[in-house]
């Protein structure tokens, strides 16, 4: 447990970090669950850099990480490339997971607010997993709680990230926000769905819809992606695109099982 500041620290490949024990513990299955504890582990970035880096199967569970930021508008040696990822940033898409944390007040310009994902970089089946985190107060102009991206230059992409029982909560617009104030799961390519697509559900979004222009296609919702968007509560709305073909939307995929507007 502690408050530690730390920036832009990097998990190599098969690195699992495990945090918010009292400190009595001999081994993980002691420690208390952290949605009942008072022995966070926080890891604070001071909007330096971005908080934490993941590679290939690495796990981060158990954090507090907050004020990460990267914005080349912001700061020096910042690219609009890297302006992505301001809670963590996943190089690749092979076993990674994100569990029982909270990732709070983190801000990019460009993607992912909370979480960026990188999924173009390999092409196994080991998908990332995102499960039971609290999302909040982090902004990007696509994606403010997580952006998935996976589309390399000229060729479809894609990831097959499974994202479950989160609670993505005020990833607001921040200035900048257009698409995805909750999520963007970018797919697509050209008109083209990936086979690669990703599952979300069983999550809850409660955010705030772009009011800045009524022309912008603002949701808290975005996919590119086939019907793999489903099941899960989302506060406002969601964009809802061009069908192209059987299962696959080039905007969006709306589903009769997600809840709109109500009470989750």
């Amino acid at each position: 447990q502690g408050v530690y500041l730390e920036h832009n620290l990097v998990l190599q490949d098969g690195l699992r970090l495990y945090g918010s024990f009292e400190g009595d513990e001999s081994s993980l299955e002691e420690r208390r669950d952290v949605w009942t504890n008072d022995h966070w582990t926080v890891i604070d970035a001071e909007r330096k850099h971005r908080v934490l880096n993941m590679k290939n199967k690495t796990e981060v569970n158990g954090f507090i990480l907050r004020n990460g930021l990267r914005d080349y508008t912001l700061q020096s040696g910042v690219t609009l490339d890297d302006s992505r990822g301001g809670g963590l940033y996943i190089t690749c898409d092979d076993d990674a997971v994100v569990c029982n944390n909270i990732i709070e007040h983190c801000a990019v310009f460009w993607q992912g607010g909370g979480i960026f994902i990188e999924g173009s970089c390999n092409n196994t089946p080991a998908a990332p997993l995102i499960e039971f985190n609290v999302i909040r107060s982090s902004t990007g102009y696509c994606g403010g709680g997580i952006e998935i991206a996976g589309v390399p230059e000229g060729a479809p992409g894609g990831t097959d990230a499974i994202i479950r029982h989160n609670v993505l909560r005020n990833n607001a617009d921040g200035g900048t926000s257009e698409l995805g104030f909750g999520l963007e799961l970018w797919t697509e390519y050209e008109d083209q769905c990936s086979a690669r697509m990703g599952d979300f559900y069983n999550n809850i979004i409660i955010g705030f819809r772009n009011e800045r222009d009524w022309n912008i296609d603002a949701a808290d919702v975005w996919a590119w992606a086939r019907n793999s968007v489903d099941r899960s509560f989302i506060s406002q709305d969601w964009y809802q695109g061009a069908y192209l073909y059987n299962g696959c939307y080039k905007f969006d995929n709306p589903d009769k099982y997600n809840i709109f507007g109500s009470d989750p």
